[in-house]
């Protein structure tokens, strides 16, 4: 056979030597970069990079076994349980010999579906070729354990139906903290991560129904939102103030704000028992009056526990544990009360309970509290179902997870009750007596030591420049004090108007009784008898906020000094604690006139009573003495003109005859207590707690 020209057989063996060097020299480069890449996907997996370890996966070549798992793996990550589900399958397939890594995940998938059965039978699976050495054995013995709760749970009749939020309002980060607004029914607020690549943290949202559907999200309030993590807590005073936490790295602050329309910041810090930078989280306002709240303290069951915390006297007391009923070895967390303080919801992640994650559950107060009770489906899930709370009028519920079909993140869920809860629609009375049960033995509360106390909290009604006194909100506070009154026929009470200074001395006191007059007949039509009812209208001469700073009009204090207070009287043998609501004000904007309001509805007090007449009176000679009011007693035609005087009969009598020097020939002294005003034949029923009522009883005009 002829050669080509130039053929050497030495030649042609380097030839084929060099081709076979540069193959090999592709192989290794081509595999050292596939070994790159596994390296990369394994690392975006350990990060939460589902999406960026997919686009590598895709173009990967090697093990079909460990392509499908890894590719389950981010499907699941990426909250697509049946594609993640359909790789697991894949893999199961093509390995001789299962891993403990699949039947880990195929447990997670089937767990996460709420499949409790199939999960089981994965998580055994995992147990049976795990090492020993693995860590996820202990994990997986409680989630079988868990499983065994939803295996139970899955069969309980449901309490109602499910909405998932559009995606407008749930987004592929985070929505939390959701909470009902206390002035508009259809209306919730949340906080929400919307840019968090811009550094921008939570920020606090509202969403409404109109036409029939949810809104686009509008924000709370812009002038909050900062680039601080803005967390809505709740609301105060009838929805009068925002509470919120505002978090910063190193830094955690709970904050109170003007909650108004003209979105001005009238801010301060909100001072409780709650202690934000030591790790205390989740705070629930009660009415105003009790807050409950999750800590991880010294001295607990567990991780997190709740402890509540009660207002008295304007001061919060020292947290107590909720006990070892409510609280475990594990977390207690989200806390919220219905309104007649009688059902606690709140999540934990105790394994004897839960079905997976943290799960809403609920305790009811019978004699103590109940064993918690899980709040089952569709509620809670596999994953983590937190911060639940009840509307105001029973019938709705709203929550976060982040369950696998969640858009990403925490989402928000509207939940519909098949049956009112009647303990939210429930009247607000003896709400917070079992705070007492929580105390150690040989403590008291109120002074009463073991003698049996009733604690109720009393509204306000807030009204605009409108004056509409019967709102929404106003009705079903009205309707609350006519339950009340009816359930202690023996209780009366006072109706004491307050407004701005926007009217002038003469009409401002008179315009308040007007306003409390329409109250009265509120009460009176809804079956209160009116001997039992007391009024009074004070104008502007106790506000709680500035009317106005700097000679210019103060919109934010006006607003809350638009008001009618009430102040309920029980009889000298029972012992009552009334909590009283009134308007929070953040400290530059409080006016101290109204301390001298607070001081007289306290203990013994005398007034001056300066003229009786049945239209608008002032005399400003009257300007030089505090307290000008006027009051009305049950079945009076005429109204009774009086200023304050002092807490002995001795001073008021000298402030009688100074005024009569005056020329206010008809003025004569009258004795209350507790701000309430003595008939005659009731003095004796108090001279033994208050002797200088004996001077007034025999005293002579």
């Amino acid at each position: 056979m002829n050669k080509p020209a130039g053929y050497s057989p030495s030649r042609q063996g380097a030839i084929l030597m060099t081709l076979l060097a540069f193959g090999m020299l592709f192989l290794s480069t081509k595999g050292k970069a596939q070994q790159s890449k596994w390296q990369q996907v394994d690392q975006y997996l350990s990060s939460g990079q589902y999406r960026d370890a997919l686009d590598i996966l895709r173009y990967l070549d090697g093990d079909a076994y460990s392509l499908a798992l890894k590719q389950g793996i981010c499907y699941y990550g990426l909250n697509q349980l049946k594609t993640a589900q359909d790789y697991f399958t894949q893999a199961y397939q093509v390995s001789k010999a299962p891993d403990a890594d699949l039947y880990f995940w195929l447990g997670q998938t089937y767990h996460q579906q709420l499949r409790f059965e199939p999960a089981v039978q994965q998580y055994k699976a995992f147990l049976r070729v795990a090492k020993a050495s693995d860590q996820r054995r202990d994990q997986v013995k409680e989630l079988i354990r868990i499983c065994g709760n939803g295996i139970r749970i899955q069969y309980q009749d449901q309490l109602g139906y499910l909405e998932v939020f559009p995606a407008q309002i749930n987004t592929a980060y985070d929505e939390i903290a959701p909470r009902f607004s206390p002035n508009y029914s259809d209306r919730i607020y949340f906080s929400a991560q919307r840019f968090p690549e811009t550094g921008k943290g939570y920020d606090m949202m509202g969403i409404e129904i109109q036409n029939g559907s949810w809104s686009n999200p509008f924000e709370f309030n812009p002038s909050l939102n900062t680039i601080a993590d803005e967390v809505l807590y709740g609301f105060a005073n009838q929805g009068q103030e925002a509470i919120y936490l505002e978090q910063l790295p190193g830094d955690r602050t709970i904050l109170v704000d003007t909650f108004n329309q003209s979105q001005q910041v009238h801010r301060g810090v909100w001072k409780s028992s709650m202690q934000p930078n030591r790790g205390d989280d989740y705070l629930y306002i009660y009415h105003d009056s009790l807050i409950l709240y999750s800590s991880n303290r010294a001295g607990g069951y567990g991780g997190y526990d709740l402890y509540a915390s009660r207002k008295d006297h304007g001061n919060w007391s020292a947290p107590l544990n909720l006990g070892p009923t409510i609280n475990s070895p594990s977390d207690e967390i989200t806390p919220f009360l219905t309104n007649d303080g009688q059902i606690l919801y709140f999540s934990s992640n105790r394994p004897d309970l839960t079905i997976g994650g943290f799960d809403v559950l609920f305790s009811r107060l019978e004699d103590t509290w109940s064993a918690p009770e899980n709040l089952g489906l569709p509620v809670n899930s596999a994953a983590n179902d937190l911060q639940f709370s009840i509307g105001p009028e029973g019938k709705t519920g709203v929550f976060a997870s982040d369950r696998k079909e969640s858009v990403g993140g925490m989402d928000l869920y509207f939940f519909y009750f098949k049956e009112i809860v009647s303990a939210q629609m429930a009247m607000i009375q003896d709400q917070i007596t079992w705070f007492r049960q929580l105390m150690p033995s040989d403590s008291t509360y109120g002074g009463h030591g073991d003698r049996p106390a009733i604690t109720v909290e009393i509204p306000y009604l807030a009204y605009g420049e409108d004056d509409v006194l019967l709102t929404p909100v106003n009705l079903k506070h009205l309707q609350l004090l006519v339950t009340l009154l009816k359930q202690h026929p023996a209780w009366t009470i006072d109706i004491i108007g307050h407004s701005d200074n926007q009217q002038t001395k003469e009409y401002n006191p008179f315009f308040s009784i007007k306003r409390s007059e329409k109250i009265r007949e509120y009460l009176t039509q809804s079956g209160i008898a009116e001997n039992r009812i007391f009024l009074e209208g004070c104008g502007s001469s106790f506000p709680v906020a500035l009317n106005e700073i700097n000679l210019l009009p103060n919109p934010s204090g006006q607003r809350l000094n638009r008001r009618i207070e009430f102040r309920i009287h029980s009889s000298p043998e029972e012992i009552v604690h009334f909590i009283y609501q009134q308007p929070a004000v953040v400290p530059h904007f409080q006016d101290t006139a109204y301390r001298a309001f607070e001081a007289f509805t306290a203990g013994l007090q005398y007034k001056i009573l300066v003229q009786q007449a049945t239209r608008p009176y002032y005399d400003h000679r009257l300007d030089a003495y505090p307290g000008f009011t006027i009051e009305q007693l049950a079945g009076q035609s005429t109204y009774d003109y009086t200023i304050f005087a002092a807490n002995t009969y001795f001073l008021a009598n000298q402030l009688k005859r100074e005024l009569r020097n005056q020329g206010f020939e008809d003025a004569s002294v009258v004795a209350y207590v507790d701000g309430r005003r003595l008939l005659q034949n009731e003095i004796r029923n108090y001279t033994d707690k208050y002797p200088d009522l004996i001077y007034y009883q025999y005293r002579s005009e």
